[in-house]
C-alpha cells in the first residue's frame, strides 16, 4: 500500500451516485407523462395478453430467444403469478442457454485454433489468423447492427400492433353506436363529450369544473348496463384524480380519491385508470407494496402504457426491489424508446444492482434522447471515473458543467477527475466553486486543503482543513490531512497532535500511525515511535511503509536483526527500491554481516550506478572485509567518476590508509 498526500475524499459525490439523488429523479417525469386517458372495453387486457404470449411464441420457435424474453417479462411484471408465461420463459431460457453453450463452445475451438497458430507463426500463418480476426470483427459489428435493426423492428411492430387495436376498437365503438337508438347515443355522445371536458379541464389544472364535468356524467344513465359501468367507471377514476391532484397533502382528500377509484373498480374491473390512481396515492403515502400492487394491476390491464411500468419502477425502486424496478423500466423504455427519465432510472437501478457497465449504456440511450440532460452526462462521467477512464470522464462531466453549472456535485466530481490527473489549478478552481455553491460543507472544504497543500500554499491549506474539522471533526482523514500540512509548517508537536487525533477516531488507521511513528522516530523518541508502528504492522504486516518505517527505528536503535527482518519484507515487495536496499546494507554492516551488506550494495549500485554513497559504504564493507585491492578499485572509481562527491575527505582518508 502506497501513501501519498493525492486522497481526496469525495463523500458527498460517492454518497449521490447511487440512492442519493436517485429519490427526486425517479419521481420526476411522472406529471409530464401522465397516461392518456382512455375507455377501456372489457376483456382488452386478456386479448392483448393472448396477442403478447402468441408473439412471444412465434419469436421462440424462429430462434429470436431475447425478443421472445422481452415480451414475456412484459406479461409477468403486470402478473407474476401468469402460470402460462412463466413456463414458455423457462422453455426459452432454457433454449437460449443451449444456444449460448453452442456459440461458446464454437468460439472457444476457433480460439484454440488461433493459439496452436500463434505458436507456430509463418508470414501465410499470420496472414490467415489476421483475416480470421478481421472476420470475427466484422461479425460482432454485425450482431450488434442486427440488435439494434431487430429492436427498430419491434418498435414498428409495436407500433403497429396499437394501431391496428385501436383500429378495431373504433369501428368496434361505432358499429355499437350505430345500433343504438337515437337518444341512447345522443346520451352516450354526451358522456363522451364531457369526458373529453373533464380530461381538458384536468390538463389546465381546473379540478372543480372537471369533477363538474365528470359529477354530471354519473348523472346520465344508459340503457346498457355494461356501458352504463363503463362510463361511469371511468368518470369516477377520473374524478379521483381531479380530488386528489387538487390537494394531494390532504388526508381528506386521499380518503374520497380512494372512495372514488374503489367504486370505479367495483363497476368496471377492466379499467385501469382507478388503479393507477391508487398507485399514485400510495406511493406518495410511502405504502410501497400497495402501490406496486396498483400499479401491477395497472400494467395488466393496460399493458402500452409506458408511464405506468414507469411509476410501478419507482415504486419498486423506493420498496428497494431493484431486480423487479429494473424489469419495469427496461419495459418503459421498450414502449417509448424516447421516455428521459425511465433511461436514467434504469441507470440509477442498475447502479443499485452493481451493474455499472448496463448503467452506463442506459445513461448514454437518455443523453442521446436528450443531448441536454445534465444529470446523464454527470452519471456518464461518474461512471468512467470510477473505472478510471479519466480523460472520457473528464470530457462528460464538462458537458454537465456547462449544462448545469450550479451544481456544487457536479464541479466536486469534475475537480477530483482534474485532480486524479494531476491538473491541480483546474481541480481547485472547481473545488472552490462547488465550496461557493455548496458553503459550509466539511468535504469541499478538505478537499481544497488537499490540493492547495500540493500547490505549496499550505496557509490556504490549513485554513480549508481547520474549517472542514470545524464543521465535521469525526472523519480521521481530515486530522490526517492537518497533521501532513502542520508537519510541512514546522509545527511538529501539532503535527503530532492531529496524527494522534486521527488514530483516536479510526483505531485501524494505518497511515496515520506511519506518520506518527516516522515523525516520532527522527524526534528520537524510538519507544513511543515503535509503539504506532508495531499497532501498524499488526493491522498490515506485508505494507511497505509500516516495514520501512520499523526498520528505520530498529536501525537507529541499534537492534539491527528487528531492522534487518523489516527491511527485507520491504524489499521484497519493492525489490528496485534502491533506498530501501541500501537501509537493509546498513543494517547488515550494523550487524557485521558484511557478506551480506556487500551483495545489497552491489544490487543497489545495479539498480542506479550512480548511487555514490552506495559505492562509499561497499569500499568501507570491502575494507572490513580485508579485501583491501578491491576496497581500493572502489573507492577510486568513486571519485574518479564523481569528483565532487561530498564526503570525499572520508574516501581520501580510507584510501590513504590501505
Amino acid at each position: 500500500m502506497f501513501y501519498d498526500t493525492k486522497k481526496v475524499v469525495i463523500v458527498a459525490a460517492a454518497a449521490i451516485l447511487i440512492l442519493g439523488v436517485a429519490g427526486f429523479f425517479l419521481v420526476r417525469g411522472l406529471r409530464g407523462r401522465e397516461p392518456a386517458p382512455t375507455v377501456t372495453v372489457v376483456s382488452e387486457a386478456e386479448r392483448a395478453r393472448a396477442n403478447r404470449l402468441r408473439l412471444a411464441r412465434d419469436y421462440f420457435e424462429s430462434g429470436e430467444f431475447q425478443r421472445a424474453l422481452d415480451i414475456l417479462d412484459q406479461i409477468l411484471i403486470a402478473d407474476a403469478d401468469d402460470e402460462e408465461a412463466r413456463e414458455l420463459k423457462a422453455l426459452v431460457v432454457d433454449a437460449r442457454r443451449a444456444e449460448q453453450q453452442r456459440l461458446a463452445a464454437e468460439e472457444a475451438e476457433r480460439q484454440r485454433q488461433r493459439d496452436a497458430a500463434l505458436s507456430r507463426p509463418d508470414d501465410a500463418t499470420l496472414r490467415a489468423l489476421q483475416t480470421q480476426q478481421a472476420e470475427a470483427m466484422a461479425r460482432a459489428r454485425e450482431a450488434e447492427a442486427q440488435v439494434a435493426r431487430r429492436l427498430e423492428e419491434q418498435r414498428r411492430a409495436d407500433e403497429e400492433r396499437r394501431r391496428v387495436e385501436e383500429e378495431q376498437r373504433r369501428r368496434a365503438e361505432e358499429e355499437r353506436l350505430a345500433r343504438l337508438s337515437a337518444e341512447e347515443r345522443a346520451r352516450e355522445q354526451r358522456i363522451q363529450q364531457l369526458l373529453a371536458e373533464g380530461d381538458a379541464y384536468l390538463a389546465r389544472r381546473n379540478f372543480r369544473q372537471a369533477r363538474d364535468a365528470f359529477q354530471e356524467v354519473l348523472d346520465i344513465r344508459l340503457q346498457d348496463s355494461a356501458a352504463n359501468n363503463r362510463y361511469h367507471a371511468t368518470a369516477l377514476a377520473r374524478a379521483a384524480r381531479a380530488v386528489y391532484e387538487e390537494n394531494p397533502g390532504s388526508a381528506e382528500a386521499r380518503a374520497q380519491a380512494i372512495q372514488f377509484s374503489n367504486r370505479a373498480i367495483q363497476l368496471d374491473n377492466q379499467l385501469w385508470e382507478p388503479h393507477f390512481i391508487l398507485g399514485r396515492i400510495y406511493h406518495d403515502t410511502e405504502l410501497f407494496p400497495d402501490a406496486i400492487s396498483s400499479f401491477r394491476a395497472a400494467a395488466r390491464l393496460n399493458p402500452d402504457n409506458a408511464a405506468v411500468f414507469f411509476a410501478l419502477g419507482n415504486s419498486q425502486f423506493r420498496a428497494r426491489q431493484f431486480r423487479d424496478a429494473r424489469q419495469s423500466y427496461e419495459a418503459t423504455v421498450r414502449i417509448d424508446p424516447r421516455f428521459e427519465n425511465a433511461h436514467h432510472n434504469l441507470g440509477i437501478t442498475h447502479l443499485a444492482l452493481e451493474d455499472p457497465t448496463r448503467a452506463l449504456e442506459a445513461f448514454r440511450f437518455a443523453a442521446q434522447v436528450n443531448q441536454n440532460d445534465a444529470r446523464a452526462h454527470f452519471r456518464i462521467g461518474s461512471i468512467l471515473l470510477d473505472r478510471g477512464e479519466v480523460s472520457a470522464a473528464t470530457t462528460s462531466l464538462q458537458r454537465a458543467v456547462e449544462l448545469d453549472g450550479n451544481n456544487a456535485t457536479h464541479h466536486s466530481r469534475l475537480a477530483t477527475a482534474f485532480f486524479r490527473q494531476d491538473r491541480l489549478p483546474d481541480a481547485e478552481r472547481h473545488f472552490a466553486a462547488a465550496d461557493r455553491l455548496q458553503p459550509n460543507n466539511a468535504t469541499h472544504n478538505y478537499n481544497l486543503a488537499v490540493v492547495r497543500f500540493d500547490l505549496g500554499r499550505n496557509a490556504d491549506a490549513l485554513r480549508n482543513v481547520r474549517r472542514a474539522i470545524e464543521l465535521n471533526a469525526e472523519p480521521a482523514e481530515y486530522h490526517y490531512t492537518l497533521g501532513q500540512i502542520l508537519e510541512k509548517g514546522g509545527d511538529i508537536d501539532g503535527a503530532i497532535a492531529a496524527h494522534t487525533a486521527a488514530i483516536s477516531r479510526n483505531r485501524s488507521y494505518v497511515r496515520a500511525m506511519v506518520e506518527l511513528g516516522r515523525i516520532l522516530g527522527e524526534q528520537r523518541m524510538h519507544d513511543q515511535a515503535l509503539e504506532f508502528l508495531r499497532a501498524a504492522h499488526r493491522i498490515e504486516p506485508n505494507s511497505v511503509e509500516v516495514n520501512t518505517n520499523l526498520g528505520n527505528v530498529y536501525l537507529n536503535k541499534g537492534m539491527y536483526n528487528d531492522a534487518i527482518t523489516h527491511y527485507r519484507r520491504a524489499v521484497d515487495q519493492r525489490p528496485n527500491e534502491t533506498v530501501m536496499r541500501y537501509n537493509l546494507a546498513l543494517a547488515y554492516i550494523g550487524g557485521s554481516r558484511f557478506a551480506e551488506a556487500q551483495e545489497a550494495l552491489n544490487h543497489v549500485i545495479r539498480l542506479d550506478a550512480t548511487y555514490w554513497v552506495a559505492h562509499h559504504r561497499l569500499g568501507e564493507v570491502l575494507v572490513a572485509k580485508e579485501q583491501t585491492t578491491d576496497a581500493r578499485r572502489v573507492l577510486q572509481q568513486l571519485l574518479q567518476r564523481n569528483p565532487q562527491y561530498a564526503a570525499r575527505g572520508e574516501v581520501e582518508a580510507i584510501l590513504a590508509g590501505l
